[in-house]
């Protein structure tokens, strides 16, 4: 197998893992969240809750080269990704079609964005949220 593909089964696999994840953490309070001990019946999640869980999500496959971050400002899940920038848009993309195909909503402007480690602070990926 040669190093694109390769690249294109660890992405597929991140992807996978990722909607598993997301999938487990979106049935359990955020472990930052304040609210966690309020009754379900008495609060809704928001929008920065929903991506303090991708980031969650993120951070658990262990592929990050830094912790995902969260920007209510920029309405923005930050990562970084030791990848290239062709790969790097198609985690973005399975990321955000996870996120979505979960039932998850945020509001239009939220997006991902995936920095390298390498790209001094610029993006190499950027996919909707809502």
């Amino acid at each position: 197998m040669d190093e694109k593909s390769l690249q294109s089964v660890v992405a597929l696999l991140v992807i996978i893992g990722l909607g598993v994840i997301v999938w487990q953490i979106s049935r359990q309070p955020a472990q930052n969240d304040p609210l966690a001990e309020i009754p379900e019946t008495q609060k809704a999640p928001d929008v920065i809750d929903y991506a303090y869980r991708v980031c969650e999500a993120a951070d658990a496959t262990g592929l990050l080269s830094a912790p995902c971050s969260v920007s209510g400002l920029n309405q923005a899940v930050e990562m970084s990704i030791d990848t290239s920038g062709p790969e790097a848009i198609k985690i973005c993309q399975g990321m955000a079609d996870v996120v979505v195909g979960q039932g998850v909503k945020f509001e239009p402007g939220w997006q991902i964005r995936i920095y390298s480690p390498f790209s001094n602070g610029k993006t190499i990926a950027v996919c909707p949220l809502g």
